[in-house]
């Protein structure tokens, strides 16, 4: 059957495809619209559902430029908090120059510290910090604290790769005061602890003990058994640097003592073996070698830290062809990923990681 509308003959099949296209379209629309929402509502404490939510748009470059730009946005900060390479997602500076033109200033806010994010897992410091401050006068015009505290915590934290530890400190101080007023205590805990790591780092080892402390003690309250032992861990090697060989063992087994993966349980291990080549017990280090290596530890500087152990272990006991065959599997392994310090944490929706001297 055939209707003419306007001079032109269309078959009444057409006009039914088009019909329900039309009605599906508006249903897609609605659909994609919660999916957004519920990604939005989740992204902050569970990213990897989040990011399981945003997967199941099929072909987002369909979408309008409203939804379109929120979908790259919900994309960039779950994958960022599930600890999933972003230095390709440059998406994200048109992004943030959608939200300036719609003077949105709060998603543009959020857009802007993606885009330090992407420069800052990029290693580029300079163009960082020029994104992370856009972000601040952007923040500015929100409410919302959270962002606030990131902005500062990553601010503080790309000082701190680049040795400037005073600086790191200010701003570290600075996310601390949002953080409390937002009560993200998780976020407070981890910041607290990057604040003792660069008293460390300072040389200024009672103010790191006493931040360290301060990191302890909400993550007892808070119950966050991983955040407890990270702490424990770093109190150690704080005792350990300070010749408090005792006091280091006693924090290092805490930590031991709380469930983790396998890779924090060898970082440990190596840690409490490091405390026993200082003290000369090499029959203690090997020991605890041969317990790190039992977790088939990949991480290559972990790895390589084993077999600097395992070489200095054996220079003691004047073991020199096995010290310096030792010594030579350090040549074979790259570590051109990893700085030239040994312990990892994740600092949670901080969405980086801070390293500190085994």
């Amino acid at each position: 059957m055939k209707i003419t509308i306007g001079g032109f003959k269309l078959t009444l099949s057409f006009l039914v495809f088009w019909f329900f296209g039309f009605v599906s379209c508006n249903f897609d629309s609605e659909k994609v619209d919660s999916i957004l929402q519920s990604a939005d509502n989740i992204v902050e404490q569970q990213p990897d559902s989040a990011l399981q939510i945003l997967n199941t748009v099929l072909f987002p470059e369909s979408l309008n430029k409203s939804r379109l730009n929120k979908y790259y946005l919900l994309l960039l900060q779950a994958k960022d908090k599930n600890n999933k390479d972003i230095t390709s997602d440059t998406v994200i500076f048109d992004v943030k120059d959608y939200y300036l033109r719609k003077k949105d200033y709060p998603n543009a806010a959020m857009a802007a510290y993606y885009c330090g994010r992407l420069w800052h897992e990029r290693n580029n410091m300079n163009e960082a910090v020029k994104a992370y401050l856009e972000a601040e006068s952007l923040a500015d015009k929100s409410d919302n604290d959270n962002l606030k505290g990131l902005i500062q915590s990553n601010l503080g934290i790309l000082h701190h790769d680049h040795s400037s530890y005073d600086k790191a400190i200010v701003f570290l101080k600075n996310a601390i005061m949002f953080y409390e007023k937002v009560k993200n205590y998780k976020n407070e805990t981890s910041t607290l602890r990057i604040i003792g790591d660069n008293f460390v780092f300072c040389g200024k080892r009672d103010s790191a003990l006493y931040y360290y402390n301060q990191s302890l003690r909400l993550a007892v309250i808070c119950n966050k058994s991983k955040l407890q032992s990270e702490v424990k861990n770093s109190m150690g090697i704080t005792y350990r640097e300070t010749g408090n060989y005792e006091q280091a063992i006693k924090y290092f087994n805490e930590a031991l003592a709380i469930p983790n993966d396998s890779v924090e349980y060898a970082r440990i291990l190596l840690n409490i073996a490091k405390v026993y080549i200082l003290e000369n017990n090499t029959d203690s280090v090997n020991i605890y070698l041969d317990k790190a290596i039992a977790f088939n530890i990949s991480n290559p500087w972990l790895i390589r830290t084993s077999y600097l152990l395992k070489s200095q272990s054996a220079e003691k006991n004047k073991q020199y062809q096995v010290a310096l065959n030792n010594y030579k599997e350090t040549a074979y392994l790259d570590v051109s990923s990893c700085f030239p310090i040994i312990l990892l944490y994740s600092t949670g929706s901080i969405s980086t990681a801070c390293w500190i001297s085994l």
